[in-house]
């Protein structure tokens, strides 16, 4: 039911799977209008730290090359790209920086408080995203077969209101449902209009679907449905 690369954690934090994503396929969030975008908080595993595992990121759809984000791991820490520009060292012996977005630049904090802010493309919404989404877009480059965890992680804290996760509704059947203990899945509503909510079993047995008439449903590819992850 969720996209293959996508699923939450124990704490309902969403939890993206870098090296199970393609740039051809987006990650759509709902998170509200006039919010901020959440952190990104990364993880790799050792052999992903060893073989220098590199990828691109992309916000909102914006996939020209000076909107990309290039990131790249090296001894000790990463080298970073943005704007197309020259590659920028960031000491990180750790190797699990949080990155946070502005409207025109990219914070690479670490744990060691420190923050490197990076200039790039104005992160506005394209014509054919909707205001209140946040759209991300993974491209793996150089992988090794003995790199198998690359992870992202986006807090739920940092939306306030619960976040939204487009789901295919073509996938949905009873085995690929989220697990009881997080998601009630009792009871299935199949509006006409093809959007559907589905609620934490901790504040809902049911799932309820949006109404037609909301304008903010619309997104890149209509006929997915919403997956709510609540507070």
């Amino acid at each position: 039911m969720l996209p293959s690369g996508l699923s939450f954690d124990e704490n309902k934090n969403v939890q993206i799977d870098i090296l199970n994503s393609v740039k051809e396929i987006p990650y759509f969030f709902r998170i509200g209008l006039n919010r901020k975008y959440p952190r990104l908080n990364f993880t790799f595993d050792s052999q992903c730290i060893k073989t220098k595992f590199e990828f691109e990121l992309y916000i909102n759809g914006l996939d020209s090359e000076e909107c990309k984000i290039d990131i790249r791991i090296i001894e000790n820490g990463f080298n970073v790209s943005t704007n197309n520009a020259n590659w920028t060292k960031i000491f990180d012996p750790d190797f699990s920086p949080t990155l946070a977005f502005d409207a025109n630049q990219v914070f690479f904090k670490l744990e060691t408080i420190s923050i490197r802010p990076f200039d790039t493309c104005e992160f506005n919404n394209t014509l054919e995203i909707p205001k209140d989404q946040f759209v991300l877009q993974f491209n793996p480059k150089k992988v090794s077969e003995d790199c198998v965890k690359a992870v992202v992680i986006i807090p739920k804290i940092d939306v306030p209101n619960g976040i939204k996760v487009l789901i295919d509704p073509l996938k949905v059947n009873q085995n690929s449902l989220p697990p009881p203990d997080i998601y009630s899945t009792s009871t299935m509503l199949m509006p006409t209009d093809n959007s559907t909510v589905l609620l934490p079993k901790d504040n809902s047995d049911e799932l309820i679907s949006i109404p037609s008439n909301n304008s903010t449903a619309t997104s890149l590819i209509p006929w997915w449905w919403f997956l709510i992850a609540v507070m």
